[in-house]
């Protein structure tokens, strides 16, 4: 995975520097035409990451302990939010219509899973669970290789 090259107008050791005499993140970040954000994942690119996943894998001990509660606080709290929108006299355990799943494929981009679980009346690790299941992605699928095709093409598939 490559990095994105950073594009501030100051060097590390200005920054360093402006650190030392008091400025904050987003001042710096003002005056080098970047965001405080980016001032400090510059500072500390090791410590400093935006995917949750990655940096998960760099925690260690506590740290990582904390960050663990701190997920399944937030996953708790949106089941919490789900099955207070959920029928009261809803039973567990029903499949899933094409209707549902449809909706799901079509909302994925622009909704928040917790959101669709509201929508569609289901608890939030249901939802979660299907869309994980059935590999439902925001991202949008590469093309494939024009040259792929026209093997797949040539040899019949």
């Amino acid at each position: 995975m490559s990095r994105r090259r950073y594009k501030c107008s100051l060097s590390k050791e200005q920054i360093i520097d402006l650190r030392a005499r008091g400025l904050s993140f987003d001042k710096i970040g003002e005056i080098g035409g970047v965001t405080g954000t980016s001032i400090r994942a510059y500072l500390n690119p090791d410590e400093f990451n935006h995917r949750a996943s990655e940096y998960y894998r760099r925690l260690k001990g506590k740290k990582r302990a904390k960050f663990l509660k701190k997920e399944r606080d937030k996953a708790k709290e949106s089941q919490a939010i789900s099955m207070e929108e959920k029928p009261k006299n809803a039973t567990f355990g029903i499949e899933w219509t094409l209707k549902e799943l449809k909706y799901l494929r079509d909302n994925i981009k622009t909704k928040t899973i917790l959101e669709l679980a509201i929508d569609l009346r289901r608890t939030f690790h249901s939802t979660k669970h299907t869309v994980l299941r059935f590999g439902i992605s925001a991202r949008p699928k590469a093309k494939p290789s024009p040259v792929l095709e026209l093997m797949r093409f040539v040899s019949g598939h």
